[in-house]
């Protein structure tokens, strides 16, 4: 009888947090709008204005005495980035170079099973941290049967777009609260939800200026790699486009000198 009994109230207490679970997301949902999404990002805009970075050319030559000449410099300035693979220090370091916002904070290259190319997450034990001094791990995708797109595949140009892309992720981090970046990682639940917050995150990307860069990835993936239709449909509900990142460059101003 007390056996029967403990098993009923773990099955009651399983429904009780599928409910709340339930009601959470859909809490969240109902309550990340795209305006949310937006007045985060004129945020996160205001705080790259405050601090511009030369712009990165269109047409990047990693090996370049200029590109080099910034690559050395970035191994230099950025002290607390670890384990980044030799094969991919140049793109890593010259991407990074454009983003002294991230000096304060520890950035781990990762390799991990995704679901994606690339993901950034910030570690659960510095979420407590100064927001400018949290820690990140940077996730490359190393499921072999993975069937989107590798980063060692994809040209060194849409490499630093994407790049770019995650390092816009940690300066948005960093203007988020220990409960808000919770409520970021809640609503990544939602397709809505993520796709509202990705796509700001590609604004922001533009605004830094590497617009070219995002573009040059995405048409990578759409008419040169050999992702899979499955694939190519999920970023497509998730992110912008070629041609949309196209459209939104000859409205937005890149906020670099």
């Amino acid at each position: 009888m007390f056996l029967r009994r403990l098993v009923n109230r773990k099955r009651l207490l399983r429904l009780v947090i599928f409910a709340l679970s339930a009601l959470v997301l859909l809490v969240c949902t109902s309550l990340w709008q795209k305006d949310a999404d937006l007045i985060q990002v004129e945020r996160v805009r205001k705080a790259i204005a405050a601090q511009p970075t030369p712009c990165p050319p269109l047409v990047i030559d990693i090996q370049s005495t200029e590109s080099v000449a910034r690559i050395q410099a970035a191994k230099k300035d950025f002290q607390l980035t670890y384990d980044v693979p030799e094969a991919f220090q140049d793109v890593f370091f010259y991407t990074l170079s454009y983003f002294p916002e991230l000096q304060t904070s520890r950035l781990y290259f990762v390799f991990e099973a995704l679901s994606t190319t690339l993901q950034v997450r910030p570690t659960v034990s510095s979420l407590l941290n100064n927001r400018k001094q949290r820690s990140y791990n940077i996730f490359v995708n190393s499921n072999r049967a993975f069937d989107g797109v590798f980063f060692a595949d994809i040209p060194v140009s849409g490499q630093i777009g994407m790049l770019a892309h995650e390092f816009v992720h940690i300066l948005d981090y960093q203007h988020k609260s220990f409960f808000q970046l919770l409520g970021t990682g809640l609503c990544f639940a939602s397709t809505e939800a993520r796709s509202s917050y990705e796509k700001s995150i590609d604004l922001l990307t533009i605004y830094k200026g590497f617009g070219q860069h995002i573009q040059n990835w995405t048409y990578y993936l759409e008419n040169n790699s050999t992702a899979s239709d499955r694939y190519k449909t999920f970023k497509r509900s998730i992110y912008f486009g070629n041609k949309d990142i196209g459209e939104l460059r000859k409205t937005i101003r890149p906020l670099c000198e």
